[in-house]
């Protein structure tokens, strides 16, 4: 909305648009047919979670995206937590930073999902692992000499991993579950996602004042090391 020329009614334009372009892009996902699951007993919400749980320690492997996907958003609440301060305490003079490192972000989810829809080799995990490790070295090194330059290739960046962990860390469980399980592991996969970044924002929202643009480098240390533990335990131990 720092957009010169463009008012709010044309941003609500804007962003309902993008609500059918995702409408077209999940319109070109192909599903194969799967064999119908009979009606089980309906189960209480304890019941149910705790099945979920045993399932989930019997399979390491989904015990592990599930896990990388707890990490990423740990590591993304501090990142959320940053971004407005480097804004406000770095770049003050440049009135849309904020908005544009946003812009930016977004731009870079955009590639990441077209990377995945048009990409036609199947993806691995470790693929998507090792990129988060190549993210990691590149917070470390944008911090090293930071400027609007570095923070606007962090955001870009951001975007475009993101996108692609996300998309395909999905795939993967989805791949890994029974389908009978599916509700379940989703609703666990969820809880490890999204119950994580309250911790983080806790977490990092003491030391972010502290460390100012050095927060970057403490995230990419973090994402390079778990996600470097992670890439050698599933090269080892799965593939």
């Amino acid at each position: 909305m720092a957009i010169n020329g463009i008012d709010f009614s044309e941003f609500i334009l804007i962003n309902a648009a993008s609500y059918f372009i995702a409408l077209f892009f999940n319109l070109l996902i192909t599903y194969q047919s799967t064999p119908s699951v009979k009606n089980h007993q309906s189960e209480s919400f304890l019941i149910s979670t705790i099945s979920g749980f045993k399932y989930v320690l019997e399979h390491k492997k989904l015990l592990l995206y599930m896990s990388s996907m707890g990490i990423f958003n740990f590591v993304c609440a501090g990142f959320l937590l940053t971004t407005p301060y480097i804004s406000s305490h770095y770049f003050s003079k440049i009135t849309s930073s904020y908005s544009l490192f946003l812009i930016c972000a977004a731009v870079g989810g955009l590639v990441g999902g077209l990377w995945l829809t048009v990409q036609k080799q199947k993806i691995s995990s470790n693929r998507i692992f090792a990129e988060q490790i190549c993210y990691g070295i590149i917070l470390i090194l944008g911090s090293l000499k930071f400027s609007i330059y570095s923070w606007i290739i962090i955001a870009l960046v951001y975007g475009l991993i993101q996108s692609r962990f996300f998309g395909s860390m999905i795939t993967f469980i989805q791949e890994e579950t029974d389908i009978s399980f599916l509700g379940r592991i989703f609703g666990l996969t969820f809880l490890f996602f999204d119950g994580i970044q309250p911790v983080g924002s806790f977490i990092f929202g003491f030391f972010v004042s502290t460390w100012g643009s050095w927060t970057y480098s403490v995230l990419g240390s973090l994402t390079l090391s778990l996600f470097g533990l992670i890439y050698f335990f599933n090269r080892k131990t799965f593939e």
